[in-house]
């Protein structure tokens, strides 16, 4: 079995994910086990014939969830590294943008709730947090149908620093949305984040302030995402098997 650190060549923007002589990449996490990155005192204790086993019920996560996972793209290690240093990023710039009537992050549910729940803790600063919903990949689909705004924006921007936070940049849709819906309220300043970010024209072309990881163009689940709201809860980002979905 291929060694964890030989998972993932995914590129956290502006950031080294793994040292430089760690050459592993995206090809050769196939043969990586999902349940391989949990922590051994929390794994499920298994007799694997064919990768199905009798799970511990002490065990967090069901076997199907992880057999579910093709490969993993990235490990929950990478992702709270890379999100510290997101937070010190953000921070740092909104101090040198001075003077407002406050901070509010908009994140979009479902999706980031995982992921601004953890960056949110890296922020030491006096903020609001108030969420968007937008639906745009509705049941089991597995590519954008196209972006609306579910409810109700958050009311009382104007003047104040607002920074959009997002789980996937796929097609840009919700990104632009959002940001134009939120810049009528007349904002002291409008950024985004975005936890990934497709390879595909429409997201490279979508302006973005903070991107965490570019990744493949591949469906991926975990940290938040999910399929058919499943698998929000596994601690690293994958990609479904196709016979998952």
């Amino acid at each position: 079995m291929a060694s964890i650190t030989h998972v993932s060549s995914v590129t956290a923007v502006g950031f080294t994910v793994r040292p430089p002589e760690l050459l592993g990449s995206i090809d050769q996490a196939d043969d990586v086990s999902a349940a391989s990155i949990v922590p051994r005192s929390r794994r499920c204790r298994t007799r694997h014939t064919s990768g199905v086993g009798e799970a511990d019920p002490s065990f967090p996560y069901t076997p199907s969830v992880h057999s579910d996972i093709a490969k993993v793209l990235l490990t929950a290690e990478q992702i709270a590294t890379r999100i510290a240093a997101l937070g010190r990023e953000i921070a740092g710039d909104l101090e040198r943008l001075g003077p407002s009537d406050g901070i509010v992050l908009v994140p979009v549910m479902t999706g980031s709730v995982i992921f601004v729940a953890d960056l949110v803790r890296h922020l030491p600063l006096k903020l609001r947090i108030g969420v968007a919903t937008v639906s745009s990949y509705p049941g089991k689909s597995t590519s954008s149908q196209g972006a609306t705004i579910v409810g109700q924006l958050p009311s009382d921007l104007t003047g104040r620093h607002v920074i959009v936070i997002d789980d996937i940049l796929d097609s840009g849709r919700t990104i632009r949305l959002l940001r134009d819906a939120i810049e009528a309220q007349k904002p002291a300043s409008v950024r985004t984040c975005v936890l990934l970010r497709k390879p595909t024209r429409d997201a490279q072309s979508t302006p973005c302030d903070y991107v965490g990881f570019d990744i493949p163009d591949e469906f991926v689940v975990g940290y938040g995402l999910d399929y058919d709201d499943h698998y929000r809860n596994l601690p690293y980002v994958g990609v479904l098997r196709p016979e998952a979905t």
